[in-house]
């Protein structure tokens, strides 16, 4: 028997009188790929964040047992920092090559600077 990576049992959340998730129910065995879908406002950020810990949910039960990486849609920038010390940083966080970065600031856009570290950044989750 496989005991899945993660469990998600009758999750429930509502904000005020909206329902968000009514009973959302899954598991993920180790090796598997799962996407989660819908339309805008369906409820996909909210139930990552309640299987990151980041938003409690209201019914329900979710167990992780593995390791789990989550990138929110909202880029993560520290407003104290300049530009190109959130770049440090981040490369830092992320063990990219911090003078290679440093010319690119130098000699290039910040946009593509930005796009550069993003390309490394966790998007979704992984098991």
């Amino acid at each position: 028997m496989h005991i899945p990576v993660l469990e998600v049992k009758n999750v429930h959340k509502r904000f005020g009188r909206l329902y968000i998730l009514k009973g959302i129910d899954f598991k993920v065995n180790r090796g598997e790929a799962v996407g989660i879908t819908g339309e805008n406002g369906s409820g996909k950020s909210t139930l990552l964040k309640i299987i990151v810990g980041l938003l409690p949910c209201d019914q329900g039960e979710v167990c992780l047992r593995g390791t789990f990486g989550y990138c929110p849609q909202d880029p993560l920038l520290f407003d104290d920092l300049t530009m190109e010390g959130n770049i440090e940083y981040f490369s830092t966080a992320y063990g990219l090559d911090i003078q290679t970065l440093k010319f690119i600031v130098k000699t290039d856009t910040a946009s593509s600077v930005m796009r550069l570290i993003l390309d490394h950044c966790l998007i979704g989750f992984i098991f």
